[in-house]
This record gives C-alpha cells, structure tokens and sequence, in this order.
C-alpha cells in the first residue's frame, strides 16, 4: 500500500486512490562548479560576445548572425508589405524575401559572381533583366533583377519583392556590391 517511488516522493494508494507526498529537501551547502563561459572556446561559426558589453542577464557565447533587411511589397495587384533580408555569409550572400514575420526558402549567391554580372549590366538595355546563378538548398537557381525606368525594381530570389532602387543600391553598397542603377 506504501510505495517508494524516490527519495522525495512517496505514494500511498487509499481504496484505489493515489495520494503522493512529496518531501521537498533541506538546501545542500555543497557548491557546484559553475563552469565559466568565457574560457570556454566557441564553435567556429559563433562569436564570444565581450564581457563587459553585456549587462547582467546576458552570459555566454551567443550566435550573431547580421543581415540587412530592405522593405517592400508584393510583385502583385495586392502590394502586401515583404521584406528582403541580405545576409553575408563569408563568400556568399543570402537573399531572403519572405513576408513580415514568417519565413520562405533562402537563395545563395556568390558576391564575386553578383558583382561581375552587375558591371557586365548595360544600364541603357533597361529591358533586359539581370540574371545571377543562384544555388539553393539542394539545387541551382538564380536571383533576378527587374529594372525599370520607374523608382522601384522586382527582385525575384525564389519569391518577389518590388522594392525601392536607391535602397537596394545602398543595401549592397554596405556589403561592398556596387550597383549600377
């Protein structure tokens, strides 16, 4: 009727009723060695944030991943807003169009690549739209730019987004990709 069910928790089952007492244990004065985060050496694709930049909730080795993020909208009659996430990853950047908050599949673009098709670009053959060899998870695609005489351009990076040329063209100027536009 009495069962030990560990050295805390102890049932007793009354006419088909379980009843569990529980002991809550004295406070132990043994420490336990707390390793320190900083010593230790982080992965290779993560930054050890300086201590005495954080403040007192943050501890530890934290992931930094930067991206810079362009608004737009839709390529349809709907104009829903969009965004458009460049993210520099080593010799790559990725190019993300999702909508706000939620996620779609990632395109991945050498900037060698990105910026030699750029300055190949004819700025006066504004018809033409400007293809790069993209990869995907698992399969080649490409990133195109749509640009028109008007101040926004499509860019189509597995989904589409018309965003603003001068706000594109700084955006990859600050990932050292000079635009033509």
């Amino acid at each position: 009727m009495f069962h030990l069910l560990s050295r805390y928790v102890k049932k007793i089952e009354i006419y088909g009723i379980g009843i569990e007492l529980r002991e809550i244990p004295e406070p132990t004065t043994e420490s336990v060695p707390v390793p320190d985060l900083h010593q230790l050496t982080p992965p290779a694709n993560r930054l050890e944030i300086d201590p005495a930049a954080q403040s007192d909730t943050e501890e530890g080795i934290i992931e930094l991943v930067q991206y810079l993020r362009v608004a737009g909208v839709s390529a349809s009659f709907q104009r829903k807003p969009r965004e458009l996430d460049l993210t520099l990853l080593g010799e790559e950047i990725q190019f993300h169009i999702h909508d706000l908050g939620k996620s779609r599949p990632k395109l991945w673009v050498k900037r060698s690549e990105l910026q030699d098709t750029l300055s190949r670009w004819n700025a006066s053959d504004q018809n033409e739209p400007i293809r790069v060899p993209a990869r995907k998870a698992r399969s080649e695609s490409e990133v195109v730019f749509v640009v028109g005489e008007e101040d926004e351009m499509e860019v189509q990076a597995y989904w589409w987004i018309w965003v603003t040329k001068s706000v594109l063209k700084a955006a990859l100027k600050e990932i050292d990709i000079r635009a033509p536009w």
